[in-house]
């Protein structure tokens, strides 16, 4: 809007967002504790971890031009800890990871007294922890609240309803059939963002790849008031476990809510709930691995869910590609 004043901009969708992975998601810049040991480490890590740290700084500089920074970021640092018997997928994750970070200089290996007092009711219970400099944390709900501000100061025009329909006219106009209100929008261009219902909007003659829905399922706990200092302060996460569940990670918020994430599945795009199993799950692992039974059990908060876009292939790409000479296949993406 600011390269281009005399556009006139509509944002379309529910105003409250109430299904949005960005919004329902605990962000971390996380880049090291994001490695695994898996089929692709050797020919991409590089790359990805080269991605992402680039990443990280943009972020940075985006905060800052914005003036937000002391808003939106909730935590400077990540302690990344691995419990004792963990799986041999755990090791090699954490080991990977710690290797990466030091070899960066952003790795610093936690001592005994650090571990008692980051983690004085289970830190008999870790093997190893390493602090992580610069894997900050966002409030995304911070984050969201400013950028609605800002479309205001710009005049973009925040439609609340859901897309029923796109259809390109005859004279490259494109129609918009909206939902909630029953009426159409015709426009010159169009975005669409990568949501977890997209495909459904579009003609099937354009033969997309079809998209999935990974639904996320995390707690918000209330009252945090009585946990240690490390949960305020640091997002405190564990590598990736693999299987139904990634693991487990914290992140404090700008409110003083603290966001215990998350879990995942796979479904069809749609309506979901959270799964049980998942918030179970997510509150054993921060009861028996980090806080402990006596500060876990009068804890009380909220469930937050989010709706992730997934392809089959499990790459960020929507259609099939071959037939854009302009995309490249994976193998073949310039580092």
């Amino acid at each position: 809007k600011k390269k281009y004043p005399k556009i006139k901009i509509q944002i379309i969708g529910d105003k409250n967002r109430p299904f949005s992975a960005s919004v329902g998601a605990g962000a971390m810049a996380n880049v090291y504790a994001e490695i695994e040991n898996g089929p692709f480490k050797d020919a991409n890590e590089a790359r990805f971890l080269n991605i992402g740290l680039k990443a990280r700084h943009k972020w940075l500089k985006i905060f800052d031009q914005l003036k937000i920074t002391k808003k939106v970021i909730t935590a400077k640092d990540t302690i990344v800890f691995l419990k004792k018997n963990a799986s041999s997928f755990e090791n090699y994750n954490y080991d990977n990871m710690k290797e990466a970070a030091l070899a960066d200089k952003k790795a610093h290996l936690l001592t005994k007294n650090k571990l008692k007092q980051f983690f004085p009711n289970t830190y008999n219970k870790i093997q190893e922890a390493t602090l992580l400099k610069d894997e900050f944390a966002i409030c995304t709900v911070a984050l969201f609240n400013h950028l609605d501000k800002i479309k205001k100061k710009y005049g973009i025009i925040s439609v609340n309803s859901h897309v029923k329909k796109i259809k390109t006219l005859s004279n490259n106009k494109i129609r918009i059939d909206l939902q909630n209100e029953n009426k159409s929008l015709v426009v010159n261009n169009i975005i669409v963002t990568a949501g977890s219902n997209s495909e459904s909007i579009f003609d099937k003659k354009l033969k997309l790849i079809p998209m999935l829905q990974g639904v996320g399922s995390a707690i918000i706990l209330n009252d945090i008031n009585d946990l240690p200092n490390s949960f305020q302060n640091y997002v405190v996460r564990t590598v990736n476990r693999g299987g139904a569940q990634c693991g487990l990670h914290t992140v404090p918020r700008s409110n003083g809510t603290l966001y215990l994430g998350a879990g995942n599945y796979i479904s069809r795009p749609g309506i979901r709930a959270h799964r049980l199993e998942t918030i179970r799950y997510l509150y054993e692992l921060f009861s028996d691995e980090l806080v402990g039974k006596k500060i876990a059990y009068p804890l009380y908060g909220n469930l937050s869910l989010g709706y992730r876009p997934r392809t089959m292939d499990g790459f960020p790409c929507i259609g099939n590609h071959q037939i854009y000479q302009n995309i490249g296949s994976f193998e073949n993406v310039p580092n």
